[in-house]
């Protein structure tokens, strides 16, 4: 007796994985903070804060991906284009923004862990307030990707097929592509 489900296609994984990058990314500023108020674990906290932004991205880079592979089965949602694109280009803003924020937050930790008995707490407070700062645009960014996502499936019905026979289905049901006007023969 199997007690999981099986697992969906891999355009079916979109909403399961897409839950990852936000709660990872969502946290990380709370360590952000705790490093800037608790000195003798400002390492640890900058370290965990830096691990959940590390693993927030590669899954704001698996959603991505799971996201385009579900996308044509999204584009035949009726009224649901223009806000398919938007939630596609928050989605790569998204992760390319914490791309490289992830660079930032791995350069800060590597520097508290190297000099933390050097540096002074109006450094490491002002340091977690650029942090903190420099992380607020992608964080904007993913709000509103999850929010436009959102909006495709609670707003347009937009769901991912959840198995191979659903994704047989929706395909089957879906129209046929447009044939251009001109032939190219």
């Amino acid at each position: 007796m199997n007690i999981l489900p099986p697992l969906p296609p891999y355009e079916g994984l979109h909403p399961l994985v897409v839950h990852f990058p936000i709660g990872l990314l969502a946290v990380a500023p709370l360590f952000i903070v705790l490093a800037m108020a608790w000195k003798s674990q400002a390492r640890a906290m900058l370290l965990t804060a830096c691990i959940l932004v590390l693993l927030g991205t590669a899954a704001a880079f698996l959603a991505f991906s799971t996201g385009e592979a579900a996308e044509g089965l999204a584009e035949r949602v009726p009224g649901a284009g223009e806000a398919l694109e938007r939630h596609e280009h928050l989605g790569e803003d998204t992760r390319n923004m914490f791309f490289v924020n992830s660079f930032v937050i791995l350069a800060a930790t590597g520097a508290l862990w190297i000099w933390h008995a050097k540096i002074k707490t109006g450094l490491r407070v002002g340091a977690g307030v650029v942090l903190l700062a420099l992380y607020a645009y992608p964080a904007v960014l993913l709000m509103n990707a999850g929010h436009t996502g959102g909006r495709l499936v609670h707003e347009f019905g937009v769901r991912a097929p959840q198995t191979e026979a659903a994704l047989r289905a929706a395909e089957a049901a879906a129209p046929a592509p447009k044939q251009s006007e001109k032939n190219d023969d």
